[in-house]
């Protein structure tokens, strides 16, 4: 699916935004409508490929982004928190709770590379 404009401005403006304000390194690919995937820009980290159309919806939050303590960032709609278990669910191993929705539209969902908790460990030089 190509970009619209409009997603290509969101995407150029919160790349901008990343750079100068949550120290994120620059992106190398070019924003255009074709831009599918790119290796997120993390300093000291591995290559996180995200695909473009995830960006566009956390990107259009990043205006609100807020950073309330060592493991939960919130945006106007999105809440991400950092969860550690002592070991890997049968559950969770499985797929059959990555994704689930309460019955008054809240959405959980498991990620295992949350990139508002990787842009504030970024911002926040605690990332490893």
């Amino acid at each position: 699916m190509k970009l619209t404009e409009k997603e290509i401005e969101i995407l150029k403006k919160g790349f901008n935004l990343l750079q100068r304000k949550h120290k994120v390194k620059p992106l190398k690919d070019q924003i255009n409508e074709d831009f599918l995937y790119t290796n997120f820009p993390f300093p000291n980290e591995k290559e996180v490929e995200v695909e473009v159309e995830h960006l566009v919806y956390y990107f259009d939050e990043l205006d609100s982004l807020k950073i309330h303590d060592y493991n939960k960032v919130t945006t106007d709609t999105i809440t991400q928190r950092v969860i550690t278990t002592s070991e890997i669910s049968p559950i969770v191993y499985l797929g059959l709770f990555l994704y689930s929705e309460t019955k008054h539209g809240i959405c959980l969902d498991i990620k295992s590379e949350p990139l508002l908790i990787g842009i504030a460990a970024t911002e926040k030089e605690e990332h490893n």
